[in-house]
């Protein structure tokens, strides 16, 4: 066989004595110094490929086939992922008895599913009768989770389950989770804590049909975004939230408060603070109000942008708020239930202070009709605008809106008709 020519370069070190005749013993030092001989590179894909692992390859050998209890073979493969390292799920429905713990930090559980409701995607984590456990327990930081669905099975659990989990514990900031579909828990969809600033963000998400709130943001989840996405049909509220600086997002929120007991909104505020609802859907809460401001120093929040529209009771109830902002809204054909005065309008205070209510449009047709549209409840509401909104009597059940009196800072303007149309 002929030698193969490659042309002089003495710099180099490949060809001695200038004959062109590869000098393959010096080449391959001289890749090998740059990362690229044949064992350096197989090295380097050796690495790689170890920081990707398939649920289904072995050693783990889930089945993901809808009967084989693939709970080992979950667990092991989250124990062997490295820092910053990636867990697939192929297709297939895995089930499993839960209680699966993400350990190590920057890593990525990655499924298989698209945007498809729970009950037929293509990737799903299937929780087995009786396990009686959540599914995912975040407890590091920088994790992200995509295209995944989670399913509770309630019917044939006996004891508290939840779909995704941050526990007040650790610290898990800096999350990412990204169409995510959590269905049929025996508890909250989502849980949402921390020990210290947690700044995650949920987009794209769905927390359906659970047996506690859709999602529940507890004292440590404070900074995380909520964009986008389904809370719906949930037994408590489809979003609880008892955290700071919580932003929602263009979300979907219907169907939720289907018990009888506890909170029963779409959105339940209490003892929070500085959060935004803005440019969401908010619609058909069966038991309770659109929005809620319940009890404890719920203040410097933004409603703005919204569709608040035939909920059980009120489109948005505050109690004992603070520095409110309610702006631009659509707030119509609330109070389904069929409730008198404040229980039924579009929106009522009820010993607040310096809520500003500005730009709504209130209004009812049809059978479900709001009491009023702006109702102030009682003589304990203090230094209320309510500016440029309208709200016309022959729209509602009982008139146009009701302003306290004898409060220690009386609504402004005193006299609303001058400045509100109705």
């Amino acid at each position: 066989m002929a030698n193969i020519f490659i042309g002089h370069n003495s710099a180099e070190g490949f060809i001695p004595n200038g004959n062109g005749v590869l000098d393959t013993k010096a080449l391959d030092e001289h890749l090998d110094g740059k990362g690229l001989s044949p064992t350096a590179l197989s090295a380097t894909y050796a690495s790689k490929t170890a920081s990707v692992i398939n649920v289904k390859d072995a050693p783990y050998n889930a089945k993901g086939d809808g009967a084989t209890n693939d709970t080992t073979a979950i667990n092991a493969a989250l124990a062997a992922l490295v820092a910053g390292g990636t867990l697939y799920f192929p297709p297939g429905r895995y089930m499993t008895d839960g209680g699966h713990a993400i350990t190590k930090p920057s890593v990525k559980i990655i499924g298989s599913s698209g945007r498809a409701q729970t009950y037929n995607s293509q990737c799903q984590l299937y929780l087995r009768n009786g396990a009686n456990a959540d599914m995912l327990t975040l407890t590091t930081n920088q994790v992200t989770i995509r295209d995944l669905a989670l399913y509770g099975n309630y019917n044939n659990q006996t004891g508290t389950s939840r779909g995704v989990v941050l526990p007040n514990t650790v610290g898990a900031n800096y999350f990412l989770l990204d169409n995510v579909w959590v269905d049929s828990f025996n508890g909250d969809g989502y849980s949402i804590d921390s020990m210290g600033t947690l700044s995650g963000i949920i987009s794209n998400c769905e927390s359906r049909v659970n047996r506690g709130y859709g999602m529940n943001f507890l004292g440590g989840a404070t900074d995380t975004q909520v964009i986008g996405g389904y809370i719906d049909q949930n037994v408590q509220s489809g979003i609880r939230c008892s955290a700071g600086d919580i932003s929602l997002m263009g979300i979907h929120l219907w169907g939720n408060g289907t018990g009888a007991t506890g909170d029963l909104d779409g959105i339940t505020f209490q003892s929070s603070a500085g959060c935004r609802v803005l440019n969401c859907y908010i619609e058909t809460q069966n038991n309770g109000a659109g929005i809620r401001f319940k009890s404890g120093a719920n203040k410097g929040h933004i409603v703005q942008g919204c569709d608040i529209w035939s909920n059980g009771y009120q489109g948005i109830y505050a109690f004992s708020a603070q520095n409110v902002v309610i702006n631009g809204n659509i707030i119509r054909q609330n109070n389904y239930k069929g409730q008198t005065l404040a229980s039924g309008a579009g929106i009522a205070l009820d010993q607040c202070t310096a809520i500003t209510t500005t730009g709504n449009s209130f209004y009812s047709s049809g059978a479900s009709r709001q009491t009023y549209g702006y109702y102030e409840l009682g003589t304990a509401n203090a230094g209320c605008v309510f500016m440029g909104n309208t709200s016309r009597a022959a729209d509602h059940t009982t008139g146009n809106w009701v302003i306290a009196t004898g409060t220690t800072s009386p609504t402004i303007p005193a006299t609303p008709a001058s400045f509100n149309a109705g």
